[in-house]
């Protein structure tokens, strides 16, 4: 056979290394487009979770409803801002505020909730805004389009709810909020009638700021709005109803006036000033002034020709704190029989006797003495048995107290203890140990109803007579097993 020429035979090598390098280079093609179809290797920005990221409150990219920033209800901050860890997913809401005919309204405020909070949804729908701080809610104001966003929502079933601008407050319940995703909803609103006039003194003199409510029966909305400099004002977005209208302003005593028809003009409150009382908080003995504590006017309940002890409450009275100096003052207070109470922390509570007020009359000078207060101690048990409890929460009432020095008293024997709540002010709370033992500090001199609360039971009370200072051994409080109630809640569609 002829041999094969010398510069073929290096040739056959390097056609076959070409051929291998060739393949190669091709499956690695191949393969880096089937990542890439899979989205594994999209480049940054380019996937759909980029494009779906919610925007954070405060960005301020452009006027579109992905501009939006969201304002947080106090104590939201974790539903809307994501800077709060939480394990649920999120989502984002975004939407538009409509008239009836289509037309973008701005400076709607809009504010959402998640559904399955009964009391942020209530607190939202009939503009209850005060009992919303703290829950759930997060609110913001729609663009010059009509626009809003918010991001960073619970996945959720969602109650948005808009109202101001002079529209009907409306509420939309069952916006599904998706997981990754957004929500969109068309808000359509209707505009509201108002309620206008002027608030002034006896004199005719305006009162900026007085605070005027509209409410619309049980059940309904209230809107609101405050008086100007010159004294006008105008509560807007009412549907067509009649209204309960209520002024409050400071030093001045509340009007209300019943059956005001949405759409009235001309709606003026003259106010008269309430009688008011001044004074200080200060520590018995020294007279050292107390910054900070809590001052309630109380006012007589009833009278001595009805025959029972004469109660006081905090109806219709007054309340403040103390400031540094230890001053306080309560105005717009009306007529009546009052006694001055106070309490500051690690203080007894302590009281004035009666003080009379007549119509605009200017009471100072009232001293508030605190002291350290007694030592109450016990034990909490079950009634069948008298078995100790363990666990149970004994607090002191801040009814139920004498005034030291009269035969004045609240009663609270027929008050049930379910849901009940009450202030203890400076009176320590205390919690049962093992043998069901309890000590209670700072208790206020006087008359005094302590009461326990327990799992299982409705609770207990017992009314102990305690001095000023000192302690007050072996109060047993008795505890009562409660029943149960069990059943089953069905839909309108059953």
């Amino acid at each position: 056979m002829k041999p094969e020429p010398q510069e073929r035979r290096w040739l056959r090598p390097a056609v076959g290394l070409v051929t291998v390098l060739f393949v190669a280079l091709l499956l690695w093609r191949l393969e880096g487009k089937e990542l890439r179809a899979s989205g594994d290797a999209a480049p940054a920005g380019d996937s759909a979770a980029d494009a779906a990221e919610p925007v954070r409150a405060g960005s301020g990219q452009g006027r579109s409803a992905a501009g939006r920033s969201a304002v947080l209800v106090p104590g939201a901050a974790d539903v809307v801002d994501g800077s709060a860890a939480s394990p649920e997913p999120f989502g984002a809401l975004a939407g538009i505020a409509v008239d009836l005919a289509g037309e973008p309204i701005g400076g709607v405020t809009v504010a959402v909730a998640v559904q399955s909070n009964p009391s942020a949804v209530m607190a939202l729908e009939r503009g209850w805004l005060d009992l919303a701080a703290g829950e759930p809610a997060a609110a913001t104001t729609t663009d010059a389009e009509g626009l809003f966003r918010f991001a960073h929502l619970p996945a959720a079933k969602t109650v948005v709810v808009a109202w101001g601008a002079g529209v009907v407050r409306k509420a939309q319940r069952g916006i599904e909020v998706p997981a990754g995703g957004e929500a969109w909803v068309e808000l359509r609103l209707q505009q509201g009638l108002s309620i206008s006039g002027r608030v002034t003194d006896a004199e005719g003199a305006p009162v900026d700021g007085a605070m005027l409510t509209a409410h619309t029966g049980m059940g309904g909305a209230s809107e609101s709005s405050t008086s100007r400099a010159d004294g006008s004002y105008d509560i807007r977005g009412l549907g067509p109803a009649s209204c309960t209208l209520v002024v409050r302003a400071d030093g001045f005593l509340p009007e209300t006036r019943t059956d005001v028809a949405a759409g009235s003009t001309g709606v003026d409150f003259r106010l008269e000033r309430g009688a008011s009382i001044s004074g200080k908080v200060v520590w018995r003995g020294s007279g050292t002034p107390i910054p900070g504590a809590v001052v309630r006017a109380l006012r007589q309940q009833g009278d001595e020709a009805s025959g029972g002890p004469l109660a006081f409450s905090a109806a219709n009275s007054g309340a403040g704190m103390s400031a540094e100096d230890g001053t306080f003052k309560m105005e717009g207070l009306d007529p009546g029989r009052y006694v001055v109470e106070a309490d500051a922390a690690e203080r007894a509570p302590g009281r004035t006797n009666e003080i009379a007020l007549e119509e605009g009359r200017q009471v100072e000078g009232v001293v508030v003495e605190l002291g350290e207060g007694a030592t109450v101690s016990g034990v909490v048990r079950r009634r069948d048995g008298r078995r100790p409890v363990e666990g149970a929460v004994v607090t002191v009432s801040s009814l139920g107290s004498s005034v030291p020095g009269m035969d004045l008293w609240f009663d609270e024997s027929s008050i049930p203890l379910v849901g009940e709540t009450e202030d203890t002010g400076g009176e320590d709370a205390a919690v049962t140990d093992a043998q069901g033992r309890f000590v209670l500090s700072h208790v206020g001199a006087g008359r005094r109803t302590l009461i326990a609360r327990s799992e299982g039971s409705p609770g207990g009370r017992v009314v102990v007579d305690v001095p000023e200072e000192g302690e007050r051994f072996g109060v047993e409080i008795l505890l009562d097993t409660g029943g149960s109630i069990a059943g089953t809640v069905y839909g309108r569609d059953g």
